[in-house]
């Protein structure tokens, strides 16, 4: 074992061949404060340096010259990539901004790791629950001052209580539709340039949104016939701001694959920077919402549009209703059930039976209107920003697919990914990895699922296939999916899911 201090080399002609430089190995605790002040400014380490740190731990138990010499090497790596990065970080800021706290949050968690690796059991758990607890903090306050972009990625983020620390979900949860607002000056500004006759059209506008996310926030107002309206406006300048983002999601999305080598995250970073853009586009969001409307009648609460719509401003029908988190958390057994029952049939009949992905259902987007003496709790579904529309062949490939990999049919799984523009270097590899993972799609007791373990397992099943790309349209599914599901895995509702999506698949397969 290393131990966690060693003398400094000679320099002498002496010198140890297997530390050339002289690099000075004090403690496990000196380099990591060593190497992040100098990571912080470094675009290119979050491909590069945390995978040597990465190897570092994983070599901690070897010989201490080899771990020394690595950890040179490792030193020596960071310095030319920080005096790299200088001309980019002047060109680019936001950019740089993003990639330095990617490559910050890298090198802290693997760093922590290699020190945790010292203390008992029980002073690891202590020290892992304060990292995250400050990390969370961070990382909610990073996403609120940047905006745009990077908050939307923090509400999908938000979302995902099956991956990430519990107390990185708490923070990154009220990013969902408690942001702080943008200048009510520039608002109204905006407001009025969309909708000029805006005197005439609105008698009363409260000026305190109700809501505020990363593109938009929404005002209560009422009509000149008293008609109660939300008034959804985006965020003054939030274009530019967006296309910056897209930028930066796509360079680390290129260098993500170098963080977790076998695991490429760059299609579901690229997708989410795609559909930024679309969402910046009201009048495609009130077309999508009619279309949802159409599809789920009552059975759903989504607001009607009542007003004059722009690219910038959205006129709807106000629905009094709670925040679905808030709900959740005061909500009876039974009531909670039924609205987790809701969502789940929702989502998995917008896919097979109508073709329609929500495409963003993160909590913030969902409300629901209390019981009350002749009705239950009914859900309401906001925001359509980010949805999309299965065309038929796409539909009919999903509603086929799942029952082929519920019965392990490799040749229907593999005719059909091919259908849906799943490719790979090895044809077999990704009917292969979906028969590997189909087990685990349709859980009957939600308790019993440990999901780190179900990530560590899909991780490795990854690896097992290089080179697979993924439609974009399965991007967005899997994107909707996984908000949903990390919905599941904080509440644990008493339901079973496979006995629901089997009924939707029934409706799905029925003639249309």
């Amino acid at each position: 074992m290393l131990h966690a201090t060693m003398n400094p080399p000679n320099d002498d002609a002496t010198q140890d061949p297997s530390n050339p430089r002289g690099f000075q190995w004090d403690n496990v605790s000196r380099i990591a404060a060593r190497t992040r002040d100098t990571v912080l400014g470094v675009l290119t380490l979050a491909g590069h340096a945390t995978r040597r740190v990465h190897a570092l731990a994983r070599t901690i138990d070897r010989d201490g010259r080899q771990v020394v010499a690595d950890a040179a090497a490792l030193w020596a790596s960071i310095q030319i990539a920080s005096r790299r990065a200088e001309a980019t970080w002047q060109a680019t800021p936001r950019i740089a901004r993003l990639l330095r706290e990617v490559a910050r949050v890298a090198a802290i968690y693997q760093l922590h790791h290699l020190k945790v690796g010292f203390f008992a059991e029980s002073r690891q758990v202590e020290l892992t629950t304060a990292l995250h607890h400050r990390e969370g903090a961070r990382i909610r306050a990073f996403c609120e001052e940047m905006g745009g972009g990077l908050l939307k990625v923090g509400q999908l983020l938000s979302a995902r209580a099956d991956l990430l620390p519990e107390a990185w979900v708490q923070e990154l949860a009220s990013l969902q539709d408690r942001v702080p607002p943008a200048d009510l000056a520039e608002v109204m500004a905006l407001l009025k340039a969309e909708v000029p006759d805006f005197d005439s059209l609105f008698s009363e506008f409260d000026e305190a949104p109700v809501a505020a996310a990363s593109l938009a926030q929404v005002h209560r107002a009422h009509l000149a016939d008293g008609r109660v309206v939300a008034v959804k406006i985006q965020r003054p300048g939030i274009d530019r701001v967006i296309a910056q983002d897209q930028r930066a999601l796509a360079v680390v999305a290129d260098i993500f694959g170098g963080v977790m080598p076998g695991f490429d995250a760059g299609p579901f970073l690229r997708e989410v920077a795609v559909s930024l853009g679309e969402e910046l586009d009201f009048r495609a969001e009130a077309v999508m919402g009619s279309r949802f409307r159409a599809a789920f009648g009552d059975s759903v609460a989504i607001p009607l549009v009542v007003g004059p719509t722009t690219e910038r401003v959205l006129v709807m029908d106000f629905i009094e209703a709670l925040r679905l988190p808030d709900f959740l958390a005061s909500a009876v057994d039974s009531d909670r059930d039924t609205i987790l029952a809701d969502l789940a049939r929702t989502i998995a009949a917008g896919m097979l039976v109508h073709g329609l992905v929500h495409g963003d259902p993160h909590p913030g987007n969902f409300l629901v209107i209390p019981a009350n003496e002749t009705s239950s709790p009914r859900l309401v579904m906001l925001d359509f920003g980010a949805a999309l529309v299965l065309t038929e062949t796409e539909r009919r490939a999903y509603v086929e697919l799942l029952p082929a990999l519920f019965s392990r049919n490799e040749a229907i799984v593999a005719h059909l990914l091919t259908e849906l523009g799943f490719t790979a270097p090895d044809p077999a590899a990704p009917a292969a990895f979906a028969l590997a993972i189909a087990s685990s799609l349709v859980p009957q007791d939600l308790a019993s699922i440990d999901p780190r373990a179900e990530l560590e397992r899909g991780l490795a099943l990854a690896k097992l296939y290089p080179g697979l790309v993924v439609p974009t349209h399965f991007v967005r599914i899997s994107r909707a999916l996984a908000a949903v599901s990390g919905v599941f895995m904080q509440y644990r509702p008493d339901l079973n899911l496979g006995a629901l999506l089997m009924q939707v698949l029934v409706k799905a397969s029925a003639p249309r």
